[in-house]
């Protein structure tokens, strides 16, 4: 495969975090374990905690932890909430010492904490899903997903408390038409709002379409969507229809692109150029 760019634009999902502080700077290779063939998951910290499994996921804002780690730590916690598909679920807040990955040390990150199984269908087999704000404080972060390492390089500026996470939203014709999606590491397929889709493509054309089909907690339809349009190439890819949009969710977004959808051997989110590049 040919490298590709793609200008991206920022989305603002959730509610952002403290900015910790960096304690390695950049150029660090981790190795990752794929698991389910698109799941990118590295060997972490926590705090005295080592040896913990942490899931790199583009699609989520901020870093969720699970209850059991957080209750190994003792981490007092206040209440919050976390945009989740399609609905807000309650999560907790809370702050850690330090969050490792590999040999980086984060320390004073917030961190939101929940039940992880209700975020992914795998997720109940990782310690912590680490989101946007973890990810963007460099200026790049590179997933080679042929060599299973992850190199953080650069490290970039930290967004203060006050600002949104953003998540990496990407512009593909589909079907000759613009439709806008969350790039989520975290997901294999694609995920599309109908309720968007019939506001912005009330044409678009849905093959060997199946319901109810059951993704982890969501109820919805499944069918395969073809002509989706990245530089030369027209692709197609399963996709998950849920009813509508969550409230709250940027009215130019119809929905969650899986990384896997691109067959890319490397990927490459540059925080600093507002770009993405796969090859």
């Amino acid at each position: 495969m040919q490298q590709a760019v793609c200008a991206v634009g920022i989305a603002f999902v959730f509610v952002g975090s403290e900015a910790g502080t960096l304690g390695q700077l950049s150029g660090e290779r981790l190795p990752f374990e794929l698991r389910h063939g698109y799941l990118v998951v590295v060997t972490g910290s926590a705090g005295p905690l080592a040896n913990l499994s942490f899931l790199l996921d583009t699609g989520a804002a901020q870093t969720v932890i699970g209850r059991r780690l957080a209750d190994a730590l003792s981490l007092a916690q206040t209440p919050a909430r976390l945009m989740n598909f399609d609905r807000t679920v309650k999560v907790g807040r809370a702050r850690m010492s330090s969050l490792g990955l590999g040999a980086i040390a984060i320390r004073n990150v917030d961190v939101l904490v929940g039940d992880l199984e209700r975020f992914s269908e795998f997720a109940d087999h990782v310690d912590a899903v680490i989101g946007m704000d973890v990810l963007q404080r460099w200026a790049r972060v590179r997933i080679d997903y042929a060599g299973r390492v992850v190199t953080f390089d650069g490290f970039g500026t930290a967004r203060s408390r006050d600002q949104p996470s953003p998540v990496f939203t990407v512009s593909l014709r589909v079907q000759g038409r613009p439709l806008r999606f969350v790039l989520d590491t975290g997901l294999r397929q694609a995920l599309l709002y109908a309720d968007r889709v019939q506001r912005h493509a009330p044409n678009l054309t849905l093959k060997d379409r199946i319901e109810p089909v059951r993704l982890g907690r969501l109820v919805g339809e499944e069918a395969m969507l073809e002509g989706i349009r990245l530089g030369d190439d027209d692709l197609r890819s399963k996709v998950f229809l849920i009813p509508k949009a969550p409230y709250g969710l940027p009215d130019d977004l119809d929905g969650y692109l899986g990384a896997a959808v691109l067959g890319a051997r490397s990927l490459e989110f540059d925080f600093e150029a507002d770009s993405l590049r796969w090859w």
